[in-house]
């Protein structure tokens, strides 16, 4: 969690003014000043605070003595006739802080009044004045509420931390104050978990906040970046039993996504030997460092041997890998003559600068190319980009290795002749090689979405491309055809949604909507040890996939969990927020395929031209499960 900023104060002052107005709708305007608490609750006091059924803390905004604060505090109950005064003992915890012991119990809900008299401050001020405060009172019953922020990629975009700022005290009961609590980074998700008191007068309704006999106001939080940031909506919850309760926040791309351009240095320029020889030493080198997509690199140049300018592109050059801090790069120096008619924008054969495009596997890719100019013999490193240098190269990730081909699990992974494909909803996007790979979900269609294989690391896939920045995108991958990709596939078989017969999913423990029920766990077949809810572990090691028709008409017959049958659900779209910065995302895990339990595989329905109607055996039609499990990746 991270150290509580002037703008977090910021979003905690107004936050809690809003909620305690019954305003749970209204915003807070975080690039606002910071709201100073003494400007709420009087000159020289920062805040006040009930702990527990007997401790309450006070907060001044300048140190206080130490000495001064015996007999400086009394509580007392105007709500009683005659008052009702306590004992306290007050003592100094901090600098701003006095804490008060309170020798007798508080009752929740109650409103109490501090009477300070004479508090003196190390600026020599005297404090006197009157404090109201909300007892928290005592805790019976608790439960535990699971907080779950499902979009881990956006949340990791907020590069200061997210932490968590909710109505809730120490021990579980209901506060006046949002108070910051931990989230914790697991991988698929980032989560934490609650002790909530139950109490079953609250409830999400805000038209009976203003119930004078029971206090109905719902627990609300809300998520906050490391600078003050407001990263989610105000979320209300309720804890009417000892059931126990999930709440998913949706987190919000920070304020502004686009980050500071990449550092990038080039490898250094070659050394002139023969300086006065009338030839300019340059170092060509091709950026393949975002994608390492290319094999067989050369360069086509408009220069002979001698150096000497040549409109019919004389000469074919191989290029050899860099290595060490420079490893991506692919390189070959040369030199050019010295002729100062030569620049950048010359547009004759006497004016052309010098030019250099990219051939890969004998492909020639014109549109990857650099110019050169020769001045004099200053030697210089010039630089083939790959893909689009105005957008952001993306690298996305999948482990396809354990995931279910049948439901069995006797085949995993990936067949023979088949690649996995990425489909998402950007419009604009090209390879390394600049090719067309604008996508809308139409499942992995585009020949230039084919993912590959990471060397070493069978079972990993992995492609980048590149994208616009500045916003957020979906994705999935789908498995097809390695030379055809998913459209003859695609064209066969129908479904009540998207028709793609081998869309990644997930393996969960239960046949229900995995959203809805916060016992179903998403089970990792790379670790198929499932921690579900509640702290249960079940092995699923040995596990089939249920086979059954859709939910509601044929449930799982032997009840779950039980470690012996999973179920396939539906993978939310994945989503990765692109900035300036290169990205790669995490290895996502792929549980099995829509196809596991059709029964024919995609080469026997694409060579006997099969018309499929995927509904009847996607049982998880109009469910959908969790986030899948993801690691990094060294």
């Amino acid at each position: 969690m991270k150290t509580t900023t002037s703008k977090t104060r910021c979003v905690l002052g107004l936050l809690t003014s809003a909620l305690l107005s019954g305003l749970l709708g209204s915003s807070c305007e975080c690039g606002a000043p910071p709201v100073d608490p003494a400007d709420l609750i009087g000159d020289g006091f920062a805040g006040v605070t009930a702990i527990d059924s007997q401790t309450v803390r006070v907060r001044f905004t300048d140190p206080v003595e130490a000495d001064s604060v015996s007999g400086a505090f009394h509580i007392t109950d105007f709500t009683s006739v005659p008052p009702l005064a306590f004992d306290i003992t007050p003592r100094r915890t901090a600098e701003r802080e006095v804490t008060l012991s309170v020798g007798s119990t508080l009752i929740a809900g109650l409103s109490y009044t501090i009477v300070v008299d004479g508090v003196r401050t190390t600026t020599g001020r005297i404090l006197s004045g009157t404090l109201n405060f909300t007892a928290v009172g005592g805790v019976g019953d608790t439960t535990t509420v699971r907080v779950i922020v499902q979009d881990v990629e956006t949340a990791r975009r907020h590069t200061e931390g997210l932490s968590l700022l909710v109505t809730l005290a120490d021990n579980g009961a209901f506060s006046e104050s949002l108070q910051p609590r931990d989230l914790a980074d697991e991988g698929d998700v980032f989560a934490t978990s609650l002790t909530v008191g139950v109490d079953p007068g609250r409830t999400v309704d805000p038209s009976d906040d203003g119930d004078l006999a029971v206090d109905r106001r719902p627990f609300a939080l809300m998520l906050v970046d490391g600078a003050g940031q407001i990263a989610s909506n105000l979320v209300t919850f309720v804890a009417p039993t000892t059931a126990p309760v999930e709440v998913r926040v949706s987190v919000l791309p920070p304020t502004d996504i686009i980050d500071e351009p990449v550092v990038d240095v080039l490898p250094p320029p070659p050394v002139d030997e023969n300086v006065g020889d009338g030839l300019k030493q340059v170092r060509l080198v091709v950026d393949d460092r975002a994608a390492r997509e290319l094999v067989l690199p050369q360069l086509k140049v408009s220069f002979g041997a001698d150096g000497t300018f040549d409109e019919s592109f004389p000469r074919t050059l191989t290029l050899t890998p860099m290595t060490g801090d420079d490893a991506g790069y692919w390189e070959t120096t040369v030199s050019v003559r010295v002729d100062p008619a030569r620049v950048l924008d010359g547009a004759t054969a006497q004016t052309f600068p010098y030019f250099a495009f990219l051939v890969e596997d004998g492909t020639p890719y014109e549109a990857l190319s650099v110019s050169v100019v020769a001045p004099d013999e200053a030697p210089q490193t010039v630089r083939v980009s790959l893909g689009n240098p105005t957008y952001t190269p993306v690298t996305f990730r999948v482990d396809a290795s354990r995931a279910y081909l049948n439901t069995s699990g006797s085949e995993r992974g990936v067949r023979a002749g088949e690649a996995v494909f990425l489909t998402g909803e950007w419009q604009l996007a090209v390879d390394a090689l600049g090719n067309n790979c604008g996508d809308a979900f139409s499942g992995g269609e585009q020949p230039c979405l084919r993912m590959r294989e990471i060397s070493g690391k069978p079972g990993v896939w992995q492609r980048t491309i590149w994208l616009p920045p500045g916003r957020p995108y979906g994705w999935k991958v789908v498995r097809c055809d390695a030379a055809e990709g998913c459209g003859p596939l695609n064209r066969l078989v129908s479904s009540a949604g998207r028709a793609f017969a081998t869309v990644m999913k997930n393996l969960a423990t239960d046949n229900v909507d995995a959203f809805a029920d916060a016992q179903v766990g998403i089970v990792d077949v790379v670790n198929p040890t499932t921690t579900q809810a509640g702290g249960r572990t079940i092995d699923y090691t040995g596990a089939t996939v249920f086979q059954g028709a859709r939910v509601g008409s044929e449930p799982d017959p032997s009840g779950t969990p039980d470690g012996a049958r999973m179920f396939k659900q539906e993978v939310p779209d994945l989503v990765v927020v692109v900035a300036a910065q290169p990205i790669v995302t995490r290895v996502v895990h792929v549980g099995t395929w829509r196809d596991v339990n059709l029964g024919v595989t995609p080469q026997q329905i694409i060579s006997g031209s099969l018309s499929v109607e995927l509904t009847p055996v996607d049982y998880d039609d109009g469910f959908i499960g969790r986030f899948p499990p993801s690691r990094e990746e060294p």
